[in-house]
């Protein structure tokens, strides 16, 4: 039985699809989509629709964030065969590691 990402009933069918967030990016892109069809070349699309939007690299790692979750679950429900093994790398956002100034750095 096909299950959708978008959280409603689709006619005839009589079990919900999963709902996911940030609605704002997954909705659109997956809604109607079955889940079946998620998988790793989607996932890159999406990230890279995101990019050309110019949305920060937080916003798309947060996006691949919510997604991956969404799939283990479908995978251990049995809705999906398996998760897809291709989804985009999360890329670091440039943190940066905090030193300790030394006593010569800190004003007496």
């Amino acid at each position: 039985m096909p299950r959708d990402l978008h959280g409603g009933r689709a006619e005839g069918h009589e079990s919900k699809g999963l709902r996911v967030g940030p609605p704002e990016h997954l909705a659109p892109e997956f809604g109607e989509l079955p889940l079946d069809k998620v998988d790793g070349k989607a996932a890159a699309d999406l990230d890279l629709d995101l990019s050309r939007q110019k949305l920060t690299r937080s916003t798309r790692n947060n996006t691949q964030i919510v997604l991956r979750p969404v799939l283990r679950f479908a995978k251990s429900r049995g809705y999906v065969e398996d998760r897809p093994v291709n989804l985009p790398k999360l890329e670091p956002i440039g943190q940066s590691i905090l030193e300790i100034p030394s006593d010569d750095q800190v004003p007496s």
